[in-house]
């Protein structure tokens, strides 16, 4: 699995166009300016019309007829999450992941004899879980997880790295379904 991040790793260095070594600081100059672009309206937006495999309603933001942003928002019941992809020259720059689940367990524990039947009956009484991925494609991958604002770790999680970074590959290849 390492071999797969130095080998995207390798390509998003000779894509990026950034230094050799991007930088977080590089990165984030890159992404200011696509938030200011798709604030301005000068990068298109294209709306894929079905619920993405994995990511919900998705929009892509192209600038030169190149993807540079993908935007997913799902919410589901009790469920939301929110993925931002950044993309540079064909290459993932950076992953901002944000969910917000359900604590199903906590619930069972408070309420073991909870006889509702509706969501809306029990939705005031869950505790949620509010977990934020932020990822930057450097060398090493930097990754910082929050759980209600509060930085909780700083190492790499490569599992959700991977998944995170396949669903973007995936939401890529729909939104390029609807060119």
């Amino acid at each position: 699995m390492k071999l797969k991040y130095l080998i995207l790793f390798v390509i998003s260095l000779a894509a990026i166009g950034l230094a050799q070594n991007p930088t977080k600081k590089s990165i984030d100059k890159c992404v200011n300016k696509i938030d200011k672009s798709r604030t301005r309206k000068e990068i298109d937006s294209l709306h894929y019309p079905n619920r993405s495999i994995c990511g919900g309603s998705i929009k892509g933001f192209y600038s030169d007829s190149s993807l540079v942003l993908i935007e997913s928002h799902l919410a589901v019941e009790l469920y939301a999450s929110n993925l931002k992809v950044y993309r540079n020259m064909n290459s993932v720059i950076k992953i901002e992941y944000h969910e917000f689940i359900p604590n199903w367990e906590k619930y069972e524990l408070d309420f073991p004899n909870d006889t509702s039947e509706t969501i809306d009956e029990i939705s005031h009484q869950i505790e949620y879980s509010d977990t934020t991925y932020i990822i930057y494609m450097t060398s090493p991958v930097q990754m910082k997880t929050y759980s209600n604002s509060t930085l909780v770790s700083t190492d790499p999680n490569y599992i959700i790295i991977d998944r995170l970074l396949e669903c973007g590959e995936l939401m890529m290849l729909e939104l390029r379904g609807q060119n």
